[in-house]
């Protein structure tokens, strides 16, 4: 804990969480259920897993960066766009902004993921695959 100080980037928690190597992967490139099945994976493997939130909360307002710049053409979305469905997801499910869990499971019969806050407190039980790819940005694979 005493690396990541008062925080930092997504790389650079998941690094002090995960000290060996690690592959870094982003939500946005594959299905939920891809994402999860490799997180599933890695796992059975014993590989630790870490997952990011890259999420700015800013005078209330929810910005999140790798949006921003995929769609570059708007500075702040909200109402049925994508920043906004994931803004509601997030202060639904009480997520900690700009923050990386450690990924302590995967059923993939049920579809869920569950998560744990490496702060001891709110972690995420049985979160459904879409709403992690929603609501996180990106996970990272430890070496074994």
């Amino acid at each position: 804990y005493a690396k990541m100080g008062n925080g930092g980037s997504e790389q650079e928690g998941s690094s002090a969480l995960l000290p060996g190597g690690v592959t870094n992967h982003t939500t946005d490139s594959k299905s939920p259920e891809e994402n999860c099945a490799l997180i599933h994976q890695a796992l059975a493997q014993h590989r630790p897993v870490t997952a990011g939130l890259d999420l700015h909360v800013t005078n209330g307002q929810f910005w999140r960066h790798k949006l921003a710049t995929k769609y570059a053409w708007f500075d702040h979305v909200f109402g049925d766009s994508v920043v906004g469905k994931q803004e509601q997801r997030i202060q639904q499910l009480n997520v900690v902004s700009k923050h990386e869990y450690a990924v302590k499971s995967v059923d993939m019969k049920a579809k869920t993921i569950s998560l744990q806050n490496p702060w001891h407190t709110r972690h995420i039980d049985n979160l459904a695959f879409e709403d992690f790819n929603l609501v996180f940005g990106e996970f990272a694979i430890g070496d074994a």
